[in-house]
């Protein structure tokens, strides 16, 4: 071999030994990613500051995301991710008249990825929370309405009724103009995981349903749900909570207080007889022995309804 060749050989090799020993030249961060604010497809610039969080979905676990203001209104700039999927929590307390997280507060959870080359830009759509005003307030924890079956909010059914339904009023604060607002109920076991059913599933325009319900199974509550929706967009949720506990429904039971069907069917029957008993007894009896009869009759009411009366006046 020529000495140049070897040269060059013996110095192609020591390159070679070199890159083996000196570790590997690190990684270019990913570049920062611009954050835009928007409420009802406009630029949101909050009064109150905004609260990030990072949660690292490839790793499940939670991620130092560091965000700072831009000169723009509703702008903020985000570093410090790897690349992966992630979700972010953005919680906003615009209202200052209550705690986060309740009424007038904004919420979002957007789910995004992130490379070496972006995502340049973010736009995180925000919804307000809904204030709920009937049939609970949840400008204020509703106490027992999550944490315990017998404590949480009970509407009773009709007490004399042959189907145990009951109607409840649900009313909410408008949110944005042209909103649709789409609810619905399920129904859960208490206490006991296990499957959940749907009950019932709308829309409307309007602030206001009235939602006839049947009364709750055994060991069973009901959880309703409302969001708003603008041009595909979720513009409003809503939010509640107990005693340091949040849901995103707000949870009641119906009880049924109707008369069992039995005591209709046996009421019925007796209807029935006592009706062929005055038509044979008294209708087509002789006209003195029907007027005699006849009194009696009226003196066994008279006692049975001041009876009736009598007790009625002391169980109240």
């Amino acid at each position: 071999m020529r000495p140049r060749a070897r040269r060059r050989r013996l110095i192609a090799l020591a390159a070679l030994f070199l890159s083996a020993l000196l570790p590997p030249a690190p990684a270019a961060a990913p570049a920062p990613i611009t954050l835009e604010l928007r409420f009802d497809g406009q630029v949101l610039d909050p009064k109150a500051p905004p609260d990030f969080s990072c949660l690292d979905g490839t790793h499940n676990r939670w991620a130092a995301c560091r965000v700072e203001r831009a000169p723009a209104p509703g702008t903020f700039i985000l570093t410090g991710l790897e690349p992966g999927t992630y979700k972010m929590l953005v919680s906003i307390d615009e209202n200052p008249a209550n705690p986060r997280r309740h009424p007038g507060d904004y919420e979002a959870q957007p789910v995004f990825q992130v490379t070496e080359t972006g995502p340049e830009r973010l736009v995180v759509h925000m919804a307000r929370l809904i204030h709920l005003t009937r049939p609970g307030d949840n400008a204020r924890p509703i106490e027992g309405m999550l944490t315990s079956c017998d404590l949480q909010p009970v509407y009773e059914t009709p007490r004399y009724a042959w189907t145990p339904r009951v109607t409840v009023d649900f009313a909410w604060d408008p949110l944005v103009p042209g909103a649709e607002y789409r609810y619905w109920v399920i129904a859960r076991k208490c206490r006991v995981p296990g499957p959940e059913r749907e009950v019932l599933r709308a829309s409307t325009s309007e602030t206001t349903v009235a939602l006839t319900l049947p009364a709750n199974r055994r060991r069973e509550r009901y959880a309703f749900r409302v969001e708003a929706w603008k041009d595909g967009r979720l513009v409003g949720d809503l939010y509640t909570h107990d005693g340091g506990v949040h849901s995103w429904t707000y949870r009641f039971r119906v009880r049924d207080e109707t008369v069992p069907r039995s005591l209709w069917v046996v009421a019925g029957a007796g209807l029935v007889l006592g009706l062929v008993l005055v038509h044979r007894r008294i209708i087509v009896a002789e006209p003195a022995l029907r007027r005699r009869r006849a009194r009696r009759l009226a003196v066994g009411l008279l006692i049975v309804f001041a009876l009736g009366g009598a007790v009625t006046g002391v169980s109240q």
